[in-house]
């Protein structure tokens, strides 16, 4: 079995699973610093531990149908108002327990692997063939892994059966919010979903402020993040602070087996330092039309909004993804403060690039929605012009 399962776990090393679509995704493939040859050694010795933990494991009751008889219509309702809900106690304690004990075996077992984000410098110089070079910069303390890597989910039993069942042609999680909020228009299957485990080892780790879907080519439509913190106290950090444009930030706490749900296209984020370790999965699932045209693109039948009052301005963004194109404007200061906090060693030049994005944001829009009707939104909300 050991020898089986390391030839597809460099199967997938190697192929797309764990280089091209982490990639595509802006997360981490195999750390820089680790040879691939060590991971599939680490791999292996894992595989091996888990055969002989396995002997005694418990049977767990698997009750995935919990997605339908939690989550209700009043969350379809939050989340249409709010953006955002959160359902506490999704799953029942045996396999929260049971799902948060295999993130911290991998975790333990050096199978996660760091968080890298890619990110292009506004202000770095072209190359010859006229593009921006992408750098990639590991976020401290953050260790992830993607359940479409084939061994990952070969290590992690419990994960295996909750991504076949997630992410099936009868998802009972897309079957849920269906039943609540038709209008999303999520799909199901594989294709359309992501499942990714995250362990935060605390010492102030932590993600900047973002979007889960900032854009083309991205078909995020949902996030839905499950909490999996039995011990979490006040005071621990690692809250998920949630931001409806030009409306009130709410904390949430990241308690065991509640689950978050917000939109991946419309709603500001970001995750405060965390100081004790903190352990989590999202499931992201893609939506049909999603980055359309209408929602990348201001265009002449905006400028109606003119002829409206300011606060039905704001709240016509508030419920559009066209508001990723002023988000960085209209919280400058909280970007950069964010970046600070979460960086490190790359921050000063992801600070520098957020700047100059402000200015080009502000002159973009500016021209599409001439400066008479910007100047009325940016003094309704609070903000002031870059110099």
């Amino acid at each position: 079995t050991t020898t089986a399962t390391t030839t597809s776990i460099k199967r997938s090393i190697h192929g797309k699973t764990t280089t091209e679509e982490h990639e595509e995704n802006g997360t981490q493939g195999v750390s820089p610093e680790m040879s691939h040859a060590k991971y599939i050694k680490d791999v292996a010795s894992a595989v091996s531990s888990l055969a002989i933990s396995n002997k005694n494991k418990t049977i767990i009751q698997r009750d995935y149908s919990s997605f339908q008889k939690k989550i209700t219509e009043q969350h379809g309702k939050d989340l249409l108002e709010h953006g955002f809900t959160t359902v506490d106690n999704i799953f029942d304690s045996e396999l929260a327990d049971a799902l948060r004990a295999e993130i911290v075996w991998l975790a333990e077992n050096n199978i996660m692997r760091p968080n890298e984000t890619e990110f292009t410098n506004v202000l770095s110089k072209l190359t010859s063939g006229g593009e921006r070079k992408a750098q990639r910069f590991t976020k401290p303390h953050i260790y992830e892994l993607d359940l479409h890597a084939t061994h990952a989910r070969q290590l992690a039993p419990e994960f295996n059966a909750l991504y076949n069942n997630v992410t099936g042609p009868q998802s009972p999680l897309v079957a849920a919010l269906h039943a609540i909020v038709p209008e999303l228009n999520l799909l199901s299957g594989e294709a359309n979903m992501t499942i990714k485990l995250q362990y935060n080892e605390g010492n102030g780790g932590c993600f900047p402020l973002h979007y889960d879907n900032p854009g083309r080519p991205n078909k995020r439509r949902i996030t839905a993040l499950v909490y999996l913190n039995p011990s979490w106290k006040s005071g621990d950090g690692g809250e998920l602070e949630v931001t409806p444009f030009c409306g009130k930030m709410a904390r949430i706490e990241p308690l065991h087996s509640r689950m978050a749900i917000f939109h991946s296209d419309r709603m500001l984020h970001r995750v405060l330092p965390s100081i004790k370790p903190r352990y989590c999965f999202t499931i992201w699932i893609d939506g049909a039309n999603v980055n359309s045209d209408n929602d990348v693109f201001l265009k002449a039948k905006h400028l109606a909004l003119l002829q409206r009052p300011t606060n039905e301005m704001v709240e016509f963004f508030r419920n559009s993804p066209l508001q990723r194109l002023l988000a960085r404007a209209v919280y400058q200061d909280e970007y950069a403060k964010s970046l600070l906090e979460c960086q490190g060693q790359g921050a000063p030049c992801m600070v520098d690039s957020h700047n100059a994005n402000v200015c080009l944001s502000f002159f973009f829009v500016c021209s599409t929605l001439e400066v008479a009707s910007m100047a009325c939104l940016i003094n309704h909300i609070g903000i002031s012009s870059p110099t």
